[in-house]
């Protein structure tokens, strides 16, 4: 799950943090002002000229955790429908009279009854 939400946040992220280091190493490599190379860097990004591609591997990381998600819901699912209405700890039955039985969990014993 955690790398479904790095993974997410990168997405969304990503494209602005390269631009801006873009601008950053272009304006100080090339002597001419921040606002300067914005501006043509920006309107290379509007016309497609600079573009931000992601590799494989970032789609890969939200596919795994989409599906370790689908994984624990399907284990949860799964889980409840085999355990038993009555079931007891560890989800084993037990049986009426058992210390740990329905009617021991009901209601607390009765003075002297042990």
């Amino acid at each position: 799950m955690i790398l479904g939400g790095y993974a997410g946040y990168d997405l969304a992220t990503e494209k602005t943090r390269a631009v801006s280091t873009l601008i950053d190493n272009t304006a100080r490599s090339s002597g001419v002002g921040a606002d300067r190379a914005a501006a043509v860097i920006q309107k290379q990004v509007a016309h497609g000229i600079v573009r931000v591609m992601f590799t494989a591997g970032i789609y890969l990381a939200l596919f795994a955790a989409a599906l370790a998600i689908a994984g624990g819901l399907v284990t949860l699912v799964a889980g409840r429908k085999d355990r038993a209405p009555d079931a007891g700890p560890a989800g084993r039955n037990v049986e009426p009279g058992h210390p740990w039985g329905p009617e021991r969990l009901a209601r607390p014993p009765e003075p002297g009854a042990e």
